[in-house]
């Protein structure tokens, strides 16, 4: 498992909190929650992704370029849905 924000990464589920997305599931290391002042798991649970970078950025600029990927990733993703979605009109 990898941390959404500061890129941590380790095998102890016991030292991250799931974070739902669109595609599958993020987590973030309870350190970078706690700073951010997330203590449990319903609290984290109701942000998105994005949000919990955009946040974690304010404290930590270094952290911009992961941000800026997670964004292009989100652009690739949505104009390849799009793509579907026009092919698929198309066909009726």
């Amino acid at each position: 498992m990898e941390c959404l924000t500061c890129g941590k990464i380790t095998d102890n589920k016991k030292e991250f909190y799931e974070v739902t997305g669109r595609v599958g599931l993020k987590y973030i290391c309870k350190e970078c929650a706690s700073e951010l002042g997330y203590n449990n798991f319903f609290s984290v649970g109701i942000h998105t992704n994005t949000d919990l970078l955009k946040k974690y950025v304010k404290i930590h600029p270094e952290a911009q370029e992961r941000l800026d990927l997670h964004i292009q990733g989100k652009l690739e993703s949505n104009s390849g849905i799009v793509e579907q979605i026009n092919g698929y009109i198309g066909r009726n």
